[in-house]
């Protein structure tokens, strides 16, 4: 059985797929984070979303949330090293002050 939030995050999920429904897969994910707001897998989506539509800053600020509720969330971890990795490939910035906090 679904609850509410599930419902919103798993359609911001497939409307994402759509590039005319951009809108309204940000508007479904804040929904689902909006019902639930420890909801890492609506929060890592609604990061992808916003990478995906050139807002670099709005994405990393998902991740980071996305690893409050769930540190070990590997997409998030992912994303953020490649979003921040220096030249030769190791994480940098954000990522390396994110390790140095735990």
């Amino acid at each position: 059985v679904y609850k509410r939030q599930d419902y919103h995050r798993e359609l911001g999920i497939v409307q994402m797929k759509n590039p005319q429904w951009q809108k309204l897969a940000e508007e479904s994910l804040q929904r689902a984070v909006e019902l639930q707001p420890a909801d890492a897998r609506a929060l890592v989506h609604l990061g992808r979303l916003y990478k995906s539509n050139g807002l670099k800053r709005r994405a990393e600020e998902m991740f980071v949330k996305a690893l409050e509720w769930d540190p070990e969330n590997a997409i998030a971890l992912r994303e953020l090293s490649s979003e921040d990795s220096t030249e030769d490939g190791k994480p940098g910035g954000l990522f390396k002050g994110l390790l140095r906090r735990s």
